[in-house]
Order: structure tokens, then sequence, then C-alpha cells
């Protein structure tokens, strides 16, 4: 298995980032909830930018990756457990309970809870520090 780096990590979450918002002016009640798991999927690969790029910890799993996020000081001062754990129950609410989120929603969930991550992630990462090599 080919591990991944936190270049790799956070263009993944730019990615995601760029389509949850695309999903969410072009197809805004239809698919806001759609939107709402890209956010989350977005917030994952910033987190794990930091984590693997910076911090050199990886997460092969989503208990892993809960465990890594709450040893993390930092992510701990910056409230982006609670922050994150929110997205993630939205995010499974939308999956798995077919949840039909409104695009007012997706925009609270943004402004509120994703946006706050990625300034706090994002804040974090030094370019200069993210991982770029595979090992």
């Amino acid at each position: 298995m080919e591990t991944t780096t936190g270049t790799q990590h956070l263009e993944q979450a730019m990615l995601n980032e760029q389509l949850a918002m695309w999903l969410a002016s072009r197809e805004p009640e239809r698919a806001a909830s759609w939107a709402i798991i890209m956010l989350f999927y977005s917030a994952l690969h910033y987190i794990d930018a930091y984590l693997e790029g910076v911090r050199a910890v990886s997460s092969p799993s989503h208990e892993a990756q809960d465990a890594n996020i709450a040893a993390d000081p930092e992510m701990q001062n910056r409230q982006v457990v609670e922050r994150f754990q929110v997205l993630r129950q939205a995010s499974i609410e939308a999956r798995y309970r077919m949840r039909c989120f409104t695009v007012d929603e997706f925009y609270d969930y943004c402004n509120g809870y994703f946006l706050p991550i990625k300034h706090a992630v994002t804040e974090l990462l030094d370019p200069n520090k993210i991982s770029s090599r595979q090992d």
C-alpha cells in the first residue's frame, strides 16, 4: 500500500472544498447534502495534511485519525476536534440516514464548522515543512 503525503492531502482537501462549493451553488436544493459530505471529506484531508505533513503521524483509519486529532494539542487548542465531529455527524446523517439538508444548512455548516477547521489547520501548515515525499 502506497503512503500518502501532506501535500497530497492538501491538494485533495482543496479539490473537495471546490466541489462542495460548486454543488451548493449549482444545485442548491438537490445537492446540499452531498455538498456537506464533501465539506467533511475536505476537513478530513486538511487535518491529514497537518498530521502527516507536519507532525509525521499517519491516520490509516477513522479511529486512528480520531485518536491522532485528540492527542494533538494544536487540534485541541483550536477546537478542531469538536467542529470535526459535528461535520462527521452531518455527513453520516446525509449518507446513511438520507437526511436532506437545505442550502442554508450547508452554509451554516460551512461557516460555523468547516471554515474554522480549514483556517485553524492552514495556520499550522508551513509549506516548507509539509512532507511531499513518499516513504
